[in-house]
């Protein structure tokens, strides 16, 4: 018999003639549906579990029907035939009675419970549940594939658009002040200079390359600089150029020795540099426009951190998207690992940086 076929699965419960039979039915509809839930074939899955029921009802059919067959309750002889064969005190040649017990056609009492009281359900109303159920879960069904389908067009748009959009940086290895100095305007400055503890001076770090890196900034552009926690440090770059607002970003997945007279810093601040003919944020999500962006940093346990001071993906792409259009020019001086200017060239941005030791 093949299941797949509703019409022969039907028949074939219809014609059984013996629990075991129909049993067999039930089990391998079962099976099927299973399978098929599993291979998301959702046709083969609403027929096999109806299979399933009207099986169980003309299991519990079987069952009412042989209610008094000793055989099919107890197993052993025709009832009033005691063990030794004795009836009404003479000696009688016990029944052989074929009919399987339930036991020994696998089913136990709940099935039985459950296939007698479906079985006990008016025909008319029997069918009209099977009715409405099919077409419920053909409407359920219907509806999740029309989700299905539209979350994969929208993916392969997403993607062809990427790909088509996606622009590789240009990074070169150079002293940060002779590579400004060569550039032309940009729309975004993006960068994550050396902190204090990289560099003999801070002061004088920050005096030598800023103001360039800003000059080369367009009136319509932005600038997000990456400066340590550290008072010093701080005070060196206000002093130098006062920004529009200082954002933090912070971060919870790190932890290290605890100071006995300091806090353990989590944070670090983002000088934001907003130029004068500089149009509105873009982006849609208030939640992203926060002073304080709350993003954990990359976690080198699990292989995406690969450099110490290394920024996350998903601020660089939010600073990214709010502050440059598609085609505009993104700019980091202190490139390191790359992490801001790939993300520029994945949103369709062309991203130009250096770092002295950087490496191809």
């Amino acid at each position: 018999m093949d299941l797949v076929k509703y019409d022969a699965a039907c028949r074939a419960i219809a014609e059984a003639n013996a629990v075991d039979e129909v049993k067999l039915i039930r089990d391998k509809a079962a099976a099927i549906a299973a399978a098929a839930r599993v291979a998301k074939n959702h046709g083969l899955e609403i027929d096999a579990a109806e299979i399933r029921i009207r099986a169980e009802r003309r299991l519990g059919e079987m069952i009412a029907e042989q209610k008094r067959t000793v055989g099919l309750n107890k197993g052993g002889g025709e009832k009033g035939v005691g063990r030794r064969g004795k009836q009404c005190g003479a000696d009688v040649e016990p029944h052989s009675d074929k009919t399987p017990t339930l036991a020994q056609a696998g089913i136990d009492k709940k099935l039985s419970a459950r296939s007698q009281a479906i079985a006990a359900i008016p025909q008319r109303d029997f069918e009209a549940t099977l009715a409405e159920h099919r077409k419920a879960q053909k409407a359920v069904t219907s509806a999740t594939m029309k989700k299905l389908s539209d979350l994969k067009d929208r993916k392969a748009d997403y993607e062809t658009k990427r790909t088509a959009t996606e622009v590789d940086p240009v990074i070169v290895r150079a002293d940060a002040l002779t590579w400004l100095a060569a550039q032309g305007e940009c729309d975004l400055l993006l960068t994550d200079p050396p902190y204090m503890t990289d560099v003999p001076d801070i002061r004088a770090f920050a005096a030598e390359w800023l103001p360039l890196a800003l000059s080369k900034v367009k009136p319509t552009g932005r600038a997000y600089v990456f400066v340590g926690a550290y008072p010093e440090e701080l005070a060196a770059y206000l002093s130098i150029a006062m920004p529009t607002q200082v954002l933090v970003w912070t971060y919870r997945n790190t932890i290290g020795p605890c100071a006995k007279t300091r806090y353990n810093l989590n944070w670090q601040a983002i000088l934001y540099y907003c130029g004068s003919a500089a149009g509105a944020l873009r982006g849609e999500c208030l939640t992203d426009r926060w002073a304080v962006q709350d993003v954990n940093a990359p976690d080198g346990r699990q292989g995406n951190r690969i450099h110490k001071w290394q920024k996350p993906d998903s601020l660089a792409e939010r600073i990214i998207t709010q502050a440059t259009e598609h085609g505009n020019v993104v700019v980091d001086p202190f490139c390191g690992s790359g992490t801001f200017l790939l993300a520029a060239g994945r949103l369709g941005r062309k991203g130009f940086g250096c770092d002295k030791e950087w490496r191809q």
